[in-house]
């Protein structure tokens, strides 16, 4: 999950900039964008990554004390926004003003440090856009790609149609289930809430396993018959399932399942990258990228290789 993790580090922004008011460092001159314009890099000819955009970035790693991030770390973390935001609108997902207004709200709203987040947003609100493109966006964008990723049927086509197939089979004859579906990469689990965990588990770990086994009976088979198969096919978070109830004893459930694995998003991230264009205007920004990205996803995608 290289983005996810990619994304949440370019939060960086809402999560480790915000100090204690012991820390509270003196805050930076204003900023003039105009004499801050030269741009360091480029997506699709028309997102832009400028100086004025970095020299932010270092002005809040300089409130707090600590770990700072380098300059090639930081132009990434502004990469990483401005692609997937590009992602999202070819997919027709763009992220709007109401989208952005609603997620400011909350990310106030569930602030651990107001007093901290209020003085963020005072230095960066005096620039328009910046609270949200520096702290709102990578978090916006971050959960629409893997929603996006997760469930768009296009995307997850390959995934469904397999799954379909071994409905199908299994349709025809429930015992299928238990074959060995390991060349299509799938899972088989045979679920039973009475022996639920490992005897060596504590008790309350045992109890929310038999639970989470019930729950998912209770939603996915409780109109099925014990020995039927289930006849349509479960998509959940991470895959498509294909489910048959063997038994039913008032609460208690077993049955078995055959699980698809949905696409790697990774794969599927790195895919869409390649169809960008993204232009390091900056010697200097280019010399550390590449210094720091070997091998890299997006150095993949920035420099080309495989």
């Amino acid at each position: 999950m290289v983005l996810a993790i990619a994304l949440i580090a370019s939060a960086i922004m809402g999560v480790a900039f915000l100090v204690s008011p012991a820390e509270e460092a003196k805050p930076p001159p204003r900023r003039d964008p105009a004499e801050l314009n030269r741009t360091l890099a480029r997506i699709e000819g028309k997102k832009d990554i400028t100086e004025f955009h970095l020299r932010l970035l270092h002005d809040l790693q300089e409130m707090r004390k600590g770990y700072q991030k380098p300059n090639y770390s930081l132009v990434l973390d502004l990469l990483e926004r401005a692609a997937g935001e590009e992602i999202l609108a070819r997919h027709g997902r763009g992220i709007g003003p109401d989208d952005v207004k609603r997620e400011r709200e909350k990310y106030k709203r569930e602030s651990k440090d107001p007093e901290t987040l209020r003085r963020i947003i005072e230095l960066l609100d005096r620039y328009e856009g910046m609270f949200e493109l520096i702290y709102v966006r990578p978090i916006i964008v971050n959960q629409w790609l893997h929603r996006l990723h997760d469930t768009d049927p296009g995307i997850q086509r390959e995934g469904r149609a397999k799954a379909e197939e071994v409905l199908k089979e299994a349709l025809r004859d429930p015992d299928s289930l238990r074959r060995d579906w390991s060349p299509m990469a799938e899972v088989y689990q045979r679920l039973d809430s009475r022996t639920a965990g490992r005897p060596e588990e504590p008790p309350e770990i045992r109890r929310q396993q038999q639970e989470r086994i019930r729950k998912s009976a209770k939603d996915h088979l409780s109109r099925v018959r014990p020995g039927d198969v289930r006849p349509d096919v479960v998509e959940e978070e991470g895959g498509f399932t294909i489910m048959r109830l063997i038994e039913r004893d008032g609460e208690d459930v077993l049955f078995e399942q055959v699980t698809i694995r949905k696409s790697s998003y990774q794969s599927w991230l790195e895919s869409e990258l390649k169809n960008l264009k993204v232009e390091i205007l900056d010697r200097k920004t280019e010399d550390e990228l590449r210094a720091n990205l070997k091998d890299h996803l997006y150095g993949r995608w920035i420099f080309g290789g495989p």
